[in-house]
């Protein structure tokens, strides 16, 4: 199983080839929605020989119909746990 988040931003556009700044980027996002990107695996299974698939899997994408904002998540904000280092 996976989950797909996807993220609705907003704002003024960057200068066209600039990137935004991480420390800046959660300014620019308004809110979350779920994405589910639907595979036609009939297709799928007939593309894999012998290149992979192409068009089965950009079949379609759907969102929520519901955007939430980042505003109402905020109560359940919780820091990163602690990484522990390569090789422990």
């Amino acid at each position: 199983y996976e989950l797909e988040l996807g993220f609705i931003i907003g704002g003024r556009e960057n200068p066209l080839g600039s990137a935004e700044p991480v420390a800046t980027a959660e300014r620019r996002v308004f809110g979350c929605v779920l994405v589910n990107d639907w595979s036609a695996r009939d297709i799928q299974r007939w593309e894999y020989v012998p290149l992979g698939p192409f068009g089965s899997k950009n079949f379609c994408t759907t969102i929520s119909p519901w955007v939430v904002p980042l505003a109402a998540l905020e109560d359940a904000r919780r820091a990163l746990p602690r990484r522990l280092p390569a090789g422990s």
